[in-house]
């Protein structure tokens, strides 16, 4: 029960981290992209919101998965437990790159295109979800996690 309450509290304060960051997260992704010719364009502001929501969700959920994952490996070294966070942030940092190197691919794509003058690429911001695609590769390091290091349930045949 004691360590239930310690994540809880870890999971507000991640939380909280992640209301304060999201500007910086979303701006830090938007000076990696390069989006050449083309130009972001928001059409409601809820897809902004939701941008923003899945961040902080994202931040918060992340003791959660670890405490999900710990319950399943167990692990017992401190190199073990260090091992698992990273390998369910990496894979978060990674999933979220990949979605940066798709759009880049993609403003690439968009930039090749004849126009005529005076007319110019758009793109909504609601195809950028980089909140998402760190939330889902936050979700894919925890199985990832617990399939590469759960306990074998071994059976003593009497």
């Amino acid at each position: 029960m004691k360590k239930v309450i310690i994540y809880l509290i870890l999971t507000i304060g991640s939380t909280a981290i992640g209301v304060l960051t999201h500007k910086y997260f979303l701006d830090f992704s938007f000076s990696l992209l390069n989006k050449r010719n083309v130009t972001l364009v928001a059409s409601s502001v809820g897809i902004q919101f939701k941008n923003h929501l899945f961040f902080i969700v994202s931040m918060g959920i992340f003791p959660l998965l670890y405490l999900i994952s710990e319950k399943f490996t167990r692990p017992k070294s401190p190199r073990r437990i260090m091992t698992n966070l990273a390998l369910i942030l990496g894979t978060g940092i990674v999933c979220w790159l990949l979605k940066i190197f798709q759009l880049n691919n993609l403003f690439k794509k968009l930039s090749a295109f004849n126009i005529a003058f005076g007319v110019q690429n758009t793109m909504d911001i609601q195809n950028l979800n980089f909140g998402k695609y760190l939330f889902i590769g936050l979700l894919i390091g925890t199985l990832l996690s617990i399939l590469i290091f759960r306990k074998k349930n071994t059976l003593v045949e009497e």
